[in-house]
């Protein structure tokens, strides 16, 4: 009897520690769409190199509302209920319904957001708030201007496609205005059906397309590139992952990378670091992706040492 009331003393002691080792993890993303797929990627990557192993002493809830904000809210309010040990949102706007819905102080690390400050999820990046923290992808808009007027010195406008209801690229469209002396010719839209209107609105009117990181304009990429591609419009972005949809050049922080950040400082929050004591951080390094196939078929020349440095190139002179 005594043998028996020690096993069963042992038994709920081993089956406490396993569930107090046994996280829970739950990741919200605005649409399911390759360039914040790899943002998830990076993530669950960094939590498997850290031994969260899903199935195993992790579970990790996923939840997309498919672009649907109303969804997205009952999602942001059902992951609030759950109380995970951490939750991961993918996206500004993602990131803005979690945290309005956080009504029980969850842990909430985001992810691919370009100004957490402007989108009003933090007050300060070195000590961002209570219960929140991440990863921001804040693009080299300056940077990518200098780039393009190398390329194309003799342009003279400038088309931005962007979601205004997207504050990230609200902030871009700023950024690009702020940094260039060339004419800004915007052509708004409100869901994916709007691009081909969009592109046939600008190539009349612009030399070139710079593309912020909008979710809207990158469930249509490829439409958007097949059409610049055939009046011979350059497309750039500061999303290197757009490249294989057909952008042109593109200089920024690739998604992985971000999302592989963003996981870090999941792991210091299931370590038990509060989110306010983890600063919000960019990736250490920037990416320059060329797609040097479409460059080609637009019959636009690319410097040698720009193709020289970058860090993938898509084309017949592929570097590896």
């Amino acid at each position: 009897m005594i043998a028996l009331s020690i096993y069963i003393g042992i038994a709920q002691h081993t089956s406490k520690a396993l569930q107090e080792n046994y996280k829970t993890i739950a990741i919200t993303q605005i649409v399911d769409h390759p360039s914040l797929n790899q943002a998830r990627q990076g993530i669950v990557d960094a939590l498997k190199e850290a031994g969260y192993h899903e199935g195993k002493n992790t579970k990790i809830i996923y939840e997309t509302p498919q672009g649907n904000l109303s969804v997205g809210a009952q999602i942001s309010k059902k992951l609030n209920y759950m109380q995970p040990d951490v939750i991961i949102a993918i996206s500004t706007t993602s990131s803005q319904s979690m945290l309005a819905a956080n009504t029980n102080h969850n842990p909430i690390v985001f992810s691919s957001v370009t100004d957490p400050i402007a989108a009003n999820l933090v007050k300060n990046l070195d000590h961002p708030g209570q219960d929140i923290t991440g990863t921001m992808e804040s693009p080299p808009i300056q940077a990518l201007l200098e780039m393009i007027e190398r390329i194309c010195p003799q342009s003279k406008a400038i088309g931005v496609i962007y979601n205004p209801s997207e504050a990230n690229s609200v902030k871009s469209l700023e950024m690009i205005k702020a940094s260039s002396m060339l004419k800004i010719v915007e052509a708004p839209v409100s869901n994916s059906m709007d691009i081909t209107q969009a592109v046939n609105a600008l190539v009349a009117k612009v030399d070139l397309i710079v593309l912020p990181s909008d979710n809207t304009v990158w469930s249509a990429m490829e439409t958007l590139t097949r059409l610049t591609k055939q009046h011979g419009i350059p497309v750039f972005s500061n999303d290197p992952d757009s490249v294989s949809k057909g952008v042109t050049l593109a200089l920024g922080y690739a998604q992985y990378e971000i999302g592989y950040d963003a996981g870090l400082k999941a792991i210091k929050i299931l370590n038990g670091t509060t989110p306010n004591n983890i600063p919000v951080t960019t990736p250490s390094k920037q990416s320059i992706y060329i797609n040097l196939e479409m460059a080609r078929a637009i019959h636009l020349d690319l410097p040698e040492d720009l193709l020289a440095k970058a860090d993938k190139v898509i084309g017949v002179d592929k570097k590896e």
